[in-house]
């Protein structure tokens, strides 16, 4: 008999793993807060997520406190909050970057955005993050806003102080998808927590929520009221308020001294396990985001990932070249003493190893543009017969939900191989088939 979620989900904790994945408690968020008594809906003395003007707007007010703007919970991740500013702009000509999160393209199509995209060098498999250059290259006359990612998954940020300030002369505005960055004024060895006109994080992903916990920061007072009224219109009415209390909890905790030194005993924790396990990691702004760069082992990542798995040491993610962990005061210090250990018994090739069968990220060649390739008439075709047609989907691999594949561009022998690599972990694809422009075109 097959396990249902929970037993999967227990079977797995018992075995007491390094968690070096999403979210930041780590396994170790406060029982009492999980009581099934707790969670209620709206009621008299509960507040209205909607409006709040009780206990949820005074837990709004403390995100405030810690990020200097205007806060608005989400208990459905960031996603939402990514398409309510999304739609403050609807039918409006936007920039964004082609390795932008796949709720960035949701929105586009949502509401009908005329987008242009800023395609960073892509150096070793990974897209370089936007520098204020990018941006006065790409930006047009009739842009009404940019969105761009920062940090990105790798733990690298853009040059979001710098775009801000000139988009404002330009009088453009700035979305900021800051998912991965809840966590930075938690410390000023961390980058600064990124303001745009409106900024979104994942306050799960690396602060003690639990999942789908996040928040909108409104930077802009003139965004203010359109955004509210989007978020409500896109939000769930039904919020889990587990869920808002764990977003409490976690900004309570972000803005706390005990955070502050956390962090310290942190930075030197991650520091030793990078010396001690002798391994070759990528240099980034994030120092929580620890990326192990595997190019030189005699192993592919998967197999490495693997082989952590078999120790009890799960990582967030590999790609083809590295393997990302995410690591916060949450983590034990017994959990980065395994994973030292592990890392430190990997075998490095030498001259007589064969060379490894790595796939580097395919080339991309836009052929029709995006709003049309999204309407035109389209059929599915399989994956592996799909090579030179065009793209009638963004189609991609989750994580980090960034797409490989862009509709209106070219489908290579390169992009086949590389998304049946990922097997099980794209999207985009439906039984082994993918949706292709007709050739009547």
């Amino acid at each position: 008999m097959s396990k249902n979620i929970y037993k999967a989900l227990a079977d797995f904790s018992s075995s007491q793993p390094a968690r070096f994945f999403m979210p930041g408690h780590k396994g170790k968020y406060p029982e009492k807060l999980l009581n099934g008594m707790l969670d209620i809906t709206e009621l008299d003395f509960s507040d209205n997520l909607m409006s709040p003007e009780g206990i949820i707007f005074k837990a709004q007010k403390k995100g405030e406190n810690f990020y200097k703007g205007e806060c608005f919970f989400s208990s459905c991740g960031s996603t939402v909050p990514i398409l309510a500013a999304l739609s403050v702009f609807k039918n409006k000509k936007i920039l964004m970057q082609r390795n932008s999160h796949i709720s960035v393209y949701n929105g586009v199509e949502l509401f009908s955005l005329k987008p242009d995209f800023i395609n960073t060098e892509n150096v070793d498999g990974l897209f370089k993050p936007v520098t204020l250059k990018d941006i006065k290259e790409n930006l047009n006359k009739d842009t009404s806003a940019v969105i761009l990612t920062s940090p990105d998954y790798y733990g690298r940020i853009a040059e979001v102080e710098k775009i801000y300030e000139y988009l404002k002369m330009q009088n453009v505005k700035l979305i900021v998808d800051a998912a991965h960055g809840a966590h930075f004024n938690c410390s000023n060895e961390l980058p600064p927590f990124p303001v745009g006109d409106i900024t979104i994080t994942s306050l799960h992903k690396t602060l003690p929520a639990l999942t789908s916990a996040a928040v909108a920061v409104v930077y802009d007072k003139e965004l203010s009221q359109i955004f509210k009224n989007n978020l409500n219109k896109l939000h769930t009415t039904s919020p889990s308020y587990l869920i808002l209390i764990s977003a409490e909890y976690s900004l309570e905790y972000a803005d706390s001294k005990k955070a502050v030194r956390d962090y310290d005993l942190l930075k030197a924790e991650i520091e030793k396990t990078k010396k001690e396990s002798n391994g070759e990691f990528l240099i980034n702004d994030d120092f929580t985001r620890i990326v192990f760069n595997a190019k030189n082992y005699a192993y592919t990542t998967e197999e490495i990932a693997l082989y952590l798995q078999n120790q009890s040491v799960f990582c967030e993610f590999y790609d083809e070249k590295r393997i990302i962990f995410i690591a916060t005061p949450f983590n034990s210090s017994s959990d980065f003493i395994r994973l030292s250990t592990v890392l430190s018994k990997l075998t490095k090739k030498n001259a007589a190893d064969s060379e490894k069968d790595i796939l580097e990220y395919p080339e991309i060649k836009r052929c029709v543009p995006y709003n049309e390739a999204i309407v035109l008439k389209w059929e599915e075709i399989d994956l592996n017969k799909s090579a030179n047609r065009i793209s009638a989907a963004n189609v991609g691999i989750y994580p980090p939900s960034v797409p490989v594949l862009v509709a209106g561009e070219k489908i290579s022998p390169n992009h086949i191989k590389y998304l049946i690599a990922s097997r099980a972990k794209t999207f985009g694809i439906t039984n082994g088939k993918i949706k292709v422009l007709k050739n009547e075109r």
